[in-house]
């Protein structure tokens, strides 16, 4: 799978509702495959994240263990790249869902595979597999915000 999108899963209200209810923002720390913090990680994303509780406990049938939102202000960016695997309750992240929550902002494309712009519609999801490369050119005006969640095979 490329990437899915299922359109109109959120309505404009709730996203608007989750980015209000997001806080605690913090800066998630690049790992290495070994756990070890990767020393280049600020070169590959610059973006600010929050816990959230997702209104789904799973997708496709499959458990959400871990549900955030991400803030992307002017000149945040997150390079290319996949996600390595992780597990959670002895399960194994299958697909990554993507939700963009706002589109008052310029930039901040969401890109697969090289740079290929996957299209975005406030309250769908996009859902790419684990190991495809994705990533976020940088916001050049405005305030970019996503939720994001990982289900569990």
């Amino acid at each position: 799978m490329k990437y899915k999108i299922h359109t109109d899963v959120f309505t404009e209200q709730e996203c608007k509702n989750i980015i209000k209810q997001a806080d605690k923002w913090y800066n998630n720390i690049v790992y290495n495959d070994d756990y070890v913090i990767n020393p280049n990680g600020k070169f590959m994303r610059q973006f600010k994240e929050a816990e959230f509780k997702c209104k789904f406990t799973e997708w496709d049938n499959l458990p959400i263990h871990k549900c955030i939102v991400t803030r992307y202000k002017e000149k945040d960016f997150l390079n290319e790249h996949s996600d390595r695997t992780w597990t959670a309750h002895g399960l194994k992240a299958k697909d990554i869902m993507i939700v963009p929550l706002n589109e008052d902002y310029v930039g901040g494309q969401f890109t697969i595979n090289g740079g290929e712009v996957v299209p975005q519609k406030v309250g769908s999801v996009i859902q790419i597999g684990l190991y495809t490369k994705h990533g976020v050119s940088k916001v050049l005006e405005g305030t970019r915000y996503s939720m994001v969640f990982w289900n569990f095979a």
